[in-house]
């Protein structure tokens, strides 16, 4: 997000849907994992679930970043979109 203002407000949103779609996919799969695990499993592997519910978190965590981002950010009305990035 750095570098936000000096991308087309079109391409920004491109990257925010893509990577937000791509963290959203990622949780569904984590969750689908931590759905099946059963109790003995758990037991068995505790560095595995312990990496899973990592996991499980950061994507919460990064979606709800996305979810947090100011509205306008990457939309066509960005008023800090740099005029000139267009061109490069």
């Amino acid at each position: 997000m750095l570098f936000g203002r000096h991308l087309p407000a079109e391409r920004l949103a491109g990257f925010l849907d893509t990577h937000r779609a791509s963290h959203a996919q990622r949780l569904a799969f984590y969750e689908a994992a931590a759905a099946g695990l059963t109790e003995e499993a758990a037991a068995e592997e505790p560095y595995a679930v312990a990496t899973l519910r990592f996991g499980l978190a950061y994507e919460r965590a990064v979606l709800d970043w996305f979810d947090a981002l100011p509205d306008g950010l990457g939309s066509a009305s960005n008023p800090d979109e740099d005029p000139g990035a267009a061109a490069q």
